[in-house]
């Protein structure tokens, strides 16, 4: 659930670790801890977020939680009981209610959603094929990434406001542009229509449903869509690319999608179940979510929400406007992961990272988060990058430098975007994967090329 401000911005939805330069080096709890703050402080160095709480999981079933950074800037460090908006993990936790209701007979994997909806009020595309639970859980449905009905009365809130009537509304009009379960496309409505689908199967709300079937049963004392008050105040603020305060989210209808804040504490328990390492009621139901449905690529598949990387990597991101968060687990050696960042930026440093530590849990080669290199240079050095360029007749462009010592990217009518070094005169931006490349002499520079994948590449020159 990876969704930005307005910019010339390409959404994406996940981001897969990788990089060169390996090492050979898994270790123990009790052997070189250093290797994962190795892996870690460079997140946090690097400005990726401003706080962070890593929990570990190791073989043998032995946890750590390791807290880096700041709840706020400037404020206290977070523990393993700080809560966080962990975004799209929540769609697990809809696909494990899903799974379970399976295993008690409630409704089947390739049930059509239309029968667990109100009739005469919606009518599911179906074009040529029903849409089952199993295609919006693995999101093969068809259906598209959000409804093109969305229209947040706070655009930096956007799911508070949006209804199960306007979901309706959407679907009645739908045309499905390919077949259920022969296409796959990451879809935030799918998922959110699942959890709302179910919660009507079972007469409570969305919240209801995963307290009972999910919470509850695990004993997940901090993890919940509504928070007491004594939760809210171990509640991380979270911070946009620019490290700005922004407000949580709220969610109506498609809350199954992303809504449930958790705990470093609470995520281990959590993978600690779905690896076996604990005994739950819902393991049966648990092993059905793990199974691989839907190949994605070559090394990757899709289960019932979970994606799995090398046939034992398993694992899901969440991204909202103020977190990034990832948990993951290795279904061979039965090491876990959860990190969890009050931060969102679109390169996705917590999924970078946890892919990374859950190699190293589990004893396995890894590498560095691959995530782009951020040089700091002086402000007169920063100087000659400044001024307003012009985009061939669509407009201007002003390149700032501000009285902090920071780069500015500000387009007509939107807030200015930081930019961050990454070589000589080459920068990017933290709300969308970019590429800035001027052209510069010693002195000033006559231009610039952006680039970002998605979209034509453009020159921008100098105006005298």
């Amino acid at each position: 659930m990876r969704y930005l401000k307005p910019l010339v911005v390409i959404l994406i939805a996940h981001l897969s670790a990788c990089g060169d330069d390996e090492s050979n080096n898994p270790i123990s709890p009790n052997n070189e801890p250093s290797e994962i703050d190795a892996l870690a402080l460079p997140i946090i160095d690097g400005e990726w977020t401003v706080g962070m709480v890593i929990g570990l999981m190791w073989p043998d079933g032995t946890t750590e939680t390791r807290v880096y950074g700041k709840v706020e800037v400037g404020g206290e460090e977070p523990t393993a009981d700080t809560l966080f908006e962990i975004g799209s993990i929540s769609k697990t936790f809809t696909s494990l209610a899903l799974a379970d209701m399976v295993v008690e007979g409630t409704v089947f994997l390739d049930q059509a959603v239309q029968s667990l909806l109100p009739a005469g009020e919606v009518t599911m595309p179906s074009d040529t094929a029903e849409i089952t639970l199993e295609h919006l859980s693995t999101h093969t449905s068809g259906l598209p990434r959000m409804p093109d009905n969305v229209n947040p009365t706070d655009p930096e809130n956007p799911y508070a406001d949006y209804t199960a009537s306007e979901m309706y509304a959407f679907l009645n009009g739908h045309s499905l542009q390919f077949v259920p379960g022969n296409h796959w496309e990451y879809s935030n409505l799918g998922v959110g229509l699942l959890g709302h689908a179910l919660a009507r199967t079972d007469g409570v709300s969305w919240e209801e449903l995963i307290e009972s079937r999910v919470t509850t049963p695990l004993g997940l004392v901090n993890t919940a869509m509504t928070l007491s008050a004594n939760q809210q105040q171990r509640f991380a603020q979270g911070h946009d690319a620019e490290l700005a305060p922004v407000p949580p989210w709220e969610f109506d209808v498609l809350a199954g999608a992303g809504a449930l804040r958790s705990s470093a504490t609470d995520m281990l328990s959590y993978l600690a179940a779905q690896t076996g390492v604990s005994a739950s009621s819902l393991t049966d139901a648990m092993q059905s979510t793990h199974q691989s449905r839907y190949a994605i690529s070559n090394d990757m598949d899709v289960g019932l929400a979970w994606f799995i990387n090398d046939d034992r990597y398993t694992w899901h991101n969440g991204g909202t406007y103020g977190f990034g968060t990832f948990a993951g687990f290795d279904r061979q050696s039965r090491a876990a992961v959860t990190v969890l960042c009050n931060t969102f930026t679109t390169y996705g440093a917590e999924t970078a990272l946890g892919l990374e530590l859950l190699k190293l849990v589990a004893g396995e080669s890894y590498a560095p988060a691959a995530l782009p290199a951020t040089l700091v240079l002086q402000p007169w050095k920063l100087a000659k990058y400044a001024g307003r360029y012009s985009m061939s007749g669509s407009g201007s462009i002003d390149v700032e430098l501000s009285n902090t010592g920071h780069l500015f990217f500000h387009l007509p009518g939107q807030s200015p975007y930081r930019m961050f070094a990454s070589d000589n005169d080459v920068f990017y931006l933290r709300v969308a994967v970019t590429e800035i490349t001027f052209e510069c002499d010693a002195d000033a520079c006559s231009s610039f090329r952006f680039e970002q994948a998605g979209i034509t590449p453009f020159t921008a020159t100098r105006e005298q």
